[in-house]
């Protein structure tokens, strides 16, 4: 998908944390800790990130930085860069994103193109985004919308459903008929609820429905998905349920892609060209990382964007 650099290059990684200003949804973390990672060839530079996050489907903080550390000690040729980034996606993804997107980078600029051109030359230009705006009661949609999105993420599952389904009733009565809402569940019930929820969710302007199954599994997910026409997304459940075998199966109708979680942008394309021809939507989405990383998810989702028919 992308050319490797001629001659031996070498990597280097920094140790950065961020305060978080708010506490977001669904996660008890103030402080986002990674590594920023340099790969040099000469007096050329490319940059990527790794940002583990377990409960996003990256490995451990532990097992990065050992996988940092093992890159970063050698000096790399073409081939024996590309077979380890290979090895690497599936034991420790962070890292290998961070590698893979260092990789990319220093190839940009030594070709003059931005990542997303390198991923698909028929990248787009912009992309569309939405807003995470909280939880279903404890939201804030109505800056986002003054802030111009026009499609609103919100947590569910995190109170009563009684409780959010009223709150949800009262923010849409309010909404301006163009907005879509965008819900996610992190795993908060059982089939039954899961199809309780859905069901009290029809007339109003949502467009999906994210881990809804405490228990996820691909029959369980299909049956569901028939009951309503709310697109169901899966995230985590991807890797957890095996790649492979969910692809295959293509039980839900989106699917939620963290190249921090499947090891670089260039693999994640991969899975998203093959969610496309399951039928699923592939959609692009962080780990909450710094400016390096979130660049290269915007680049891979605007490559990804070359693919929709």
């Amino acid at each position: 998908m992308f050319s490797l650099p001629n001659g031996p290059v070498c990597f280097e990684f920094h140790p950065y944390q961020l305060n978080f200003r708010i506490r977001w949804p669904g996660l008890d973390i103030l402080l986002r800790k990674g590594w920023l990672v340099k790969i040099r060839r000469g007096e050329e530079a490319g940059w990527g990130e790794c940002a583990p996050l377990p409960s996003a489907g990256t490995e451990a903080p532990s097992r990065a930085r050992r996988a940092l550390e093992r890159a970063c000690g050698r000096r790399w040729e073409a081939e024996a860069l590309l077979a380890h980034l290979q090895a690497l996606a599936g034991p420790a993804p962070a890292a290998a994103c961070a590698l893979e997107t260092a990789l990319l980078d220093l190839e940009g600029r030594r070709r003059g193109l931005p990542l997303r051109r390198l991923l698909a030359p028929r990248a787009a230009d912009a992309i569309a985004v939405n807003a995470m705006a909280g939880s279903a009661c404890r939201e804030a949609t109505k800056e986002a919308v003054q802030a111009g999105f026009r499609v609103v993420k919100l947590k569910v599952g995190q109170d009563a459903p009684d409780r959010e389904l009223h709150c949800l009733r009262e923010l849409c009565a309010t909404l301006p008929p163009e907005i879509r809402l965008r819900l996610d569940a992190n795993r908060a019930w059982d089939p039954d609820g899961a199809s309780r929820f859905l069901q009290r969710l029809e007339g109003l302007p949502v467009e999906s429905l994210e881990e809804p199954l405490r228990d996820p599994d691909p029959a369980t997910l299909r049956r569901l998905q028939e009951t309503t026409p709310i697109a169901l997304a899966a995230d985590e459940s991807l890797k957890e349920l095996g790649t492979e075998s969910f692809l295959e199966a293509a039980p839900v109708r989106r699917v939620v892609l963290k190249p921090m979680a499947h090891g670089g942008p260039a693999r994640t394309l991969e899975l998203a060209q093959r969610a496309l021809e399951a039928g699923m939507v592939p959609l692009i989405t962080s780990t909450l990382e710094s400016a390096v990383g979130l660049h290269a998810a915007c680049q891979l989702a605007a490559a990804l964007d070359s693919l929709h028919p």
